[in-house]
Order: structure tokens, then C-alpha cells, then sequence
């Protein structure tokens, strides 16, 4: 027993604190070997994160490009979906969903078409560090022209996709098994250590107790004796 009061005195205390812009988790390496699959409401395409801290995601990068005439406007409607995992799917229903115009900049090319960067602003519910996730960034624009840029970061589990809004499947093996993506979020829950405190045993406080109480009693006997 007293080991065990000693070593919870000692021990290191952990909280949760709040850390400004932290990125929950990126995949970012360009697989520039392949254009990748098509992406919209016709064929969804999932991919799995585990994110590093805890916290709500709060902005969305991305990098894709066009299999027709690479589409010039300045911004472009897009779902967003993140699902829960369901025994290494995605869930059926999403935990959140946002359809929204994201922004589109020029990044460079990717066989013979522009790879563009994109970005969008979302607000999804907490979501907790070292759980399992699956993200779906798709066009809506009509069917079979874009697609989300491949990524070699990542899990190699499959090609996880579904043909509008069926059942989820995992195509093992072949190329296209993760994508570019970075999940950004304005405040994110960091366990940061607390100093540690000691711990006394009561033993020491009865001691220390006497002890001050000691000093107490010296300080009296030393003070000069006021006369009138």
C-alpha cells in the first residue's frame, strides 16, 4: 500500500489543454504515377485516417485533377464526408457532411492535366485521437471526369469505394489506395504533463506540522518586549 500511495504521489499528472492551429492529419505525398479514380456521386471513394490529436475539424485540403478539359473556375461544389469505422469500412451514414464551393488554385501538372489545390471550410463534430476514421471528398459536378489525386502516404488497405450511395467495398490490392488530403483544426485538445507533486506521508506531515509550529514558538521567544 504505501508503494503504491508513493508512487500516485510522484506520478505525472495529464490534462488537456487547447493548441491553436494543429493539423489532426495529413497524407501528402503526391503519387504522381497514376491520375486516380473517379470521384463524384456516382463512385465514392473513402479513405481511412487515424487522427493525431483530439478536436474538431475545422478546414479541408485536398489536391485533385480532371480526366476531360480541366475545369477553369475559380471554385467548385464539393461533398465532404466523414464516417465512423465500421469493422474496417466506412460506416453507412457519415458523422458529418458539408456541401459546399471550394477553393481552387493551380499546383502544378499530373499527366498532362493541372493538379489543382483545393480548400474548404467546415465544422465537424470532435473527433478523438487514435479512433479510426474514413473521409470522402467528392465533385458535384456530373459523373466521370474528376478525380481526387492518389496519395503513397497512408494505409495500403484497399480501394474503398461505393456506386451511388450502395454498399461500401474494399477492391484489394492494385494502386489508388489512399488519397491527398489534410485535415486542419483551429483548436485542438493536446494532453500536455503537469510538474509533478510529491506525495508526503501523513507520518511527514505530523512531523513538518511539529516542526513549524517549533519555529513558531522561537520567533515568539525571540521578539524584543515592547515597554511602555
Amino acid at each position: 500500500m504505501r508503494k503504491r500511495r508513493l508512487f500516485l504521489g510522484f506520478a505525472l499528472a495529464i490534462v488537456s489543454t487547447f493548441a491553436s492551429a494543429q493539423v489532426l492529419y495529413q497524407q501528402t505525398v503526391l503519387d504522381a504515377t497514376d491520375r486516380g479514380a473517379f470521384q463524384d456521386f456516382c463512385q465514392q471513394l473513402a479513405d481511412d485516417f487515424v487522427p493525431i490529436f483530439s478536436g474538431k475539424v475545422t478546414s479541408v485540403t485536398w489536391q485533385g485533377s480532371y480526366y476531360g478539359t480541366d475545369n477553369p473556375a475559380a471554385t467548385e461544389s464539393f461533398t465532404i464526408q466523414i464516417f465512423a469505422d465500421n469493422a474496417g469500412l466506412p460506416a453507412d451514414v457519415p458523422l458529418y457532411q458539408i456541401v459546399g464551393n471550394a477553393s481552387k488554385t493551380a499546383a502544378g501538372t499530373l499527366i498532362g492535366k493541372t493538379l489543382y489545390n483545393y480548400a474548404l471550410t467546415v465544422a465537424s463534430p470532435v473527433l478523438n485521437a487514435g479512433t479510426t476514421y474514413w473521409i470522402s471528398v467528392y465533385t458535384n459536378l456530373p459523373c466521370g471526369n474528376y478525380a481526387w489525386a492518389d496519395s503513397s502516404d497512408g494505409t495500403a488497405n484497399g480501394v474503398v469505394f461505393r456506386n451511388s450511395g450502395g454498399p461500401w467495398v474494399n477492391s484489394s490490392g492494385g494502386t489508388r489506395t489512399n488519397h491527398i488530403f489534410t485535415l486542419n483544426s483551429a483548436q485542438a485538445r493536446v494532453a500536455v504533463p503537469v510538474e509533478p507533486v510529491p506525495f508526503l506521508h501523513p507520518a511527514l506531515l505530523v512531523l513538518l506540522a511539529v516542526a513549524l509550529a517549533g519555529l513558531g514558538v522561537a520567533r515568539r521567544r525571540t521578539l524584543p518586549v515592547k515597554k511602555d
